[in-house]
């Protein structure tokens, strides 16, 4: 793998600035280059990243692969040679990426919603059609789905509407996560972050 990314799907408000924040958090970044209409000159949310090393552009990939920006998630593609090489990052914004760093769970969003829920029992057979999708990329040791009360508001319930899966190694849940992006499941895209392995042990979903 060489140093040189093409990243797309930013939204098109970030700045040059914003953008090359958002990638220091995996690594050193030699150059950022926004690619803009030829006709309009309005950045289409395409840019191009070179990092100091290949160690870098690797992390750089893994962690900018499906990573969620403002609802809009990234793809990532190898360059063999980069383009040419314009304010602040929301605070917030800023701390979700520093805290969405690999492990060894992933958090998995729009796989189904209440209504196609009817008992019980479909948030088993749910779990297990996650956990046999997710083996394909590894060892899944759990795919845990939090269940509505029999009596009460399921929305209340930490984590009800996601699904949670758990990886033997931190590169199996990362190549799920490549794996899975953009995937539609009833016609929804399902989106993914890492979740803490802590709080994934000690059955704490949120």
């Amino acid at each position: 793998m060489n140093t040189k990314l093409a990243v797309t799907n930013f939204p098109g408000t970030h700045t040059k600035e914003m953008i090359q924040k958002i990638a220091e958090v995996f690594g050193k970044v030699k150059t950022v280059d926004l690619l803009k209409d030829p006709v309009t000159g309005e950045f289409k949310g395409q840019v191009n990243i070179e990092f100091m090393d290949e160690v870098d552009a690797k992390k750089g990939y893994n962690g900018l692969m499906g990573l969620n920006i403002e609802g809009a998630l990234l793809h990532v593609k190898r360059l063999t040679t980069l383009a040419a090489p314009n304010t602040s990052l929301d605070g917030e914004m800023f701390k979700m990426l520093l805290e969405d760093r690999p492990t060894t769970c992933l958090m998995l969003r729009n796989v189904f919603c209440k209504e196609e829920i009817e008992n019980r029992e479909d948030y088993k057979e749910l779990e297990e059609a996650v956990k046999e999708e997710m083996m394909r990329y590894g060892t899944c040791l759990r795919a845990h789905c939090p269940k509505a009360p029999i009596f009460g508001d399921a929305e209340a319930v930490p984590g009800y509407g996601k699904v949670f899966v758990k990886f033997k190694k931190e590169e199996e849940a990362e190549k799920a996560r490549q794996g899975i992006y953009r995937r539609r499941f009833n016609d929804r895209i399902v989106d993914s972050i890492y979740f803490p392995e802590e709080k994934f042990d000690n059955n704490q979903f949120e």
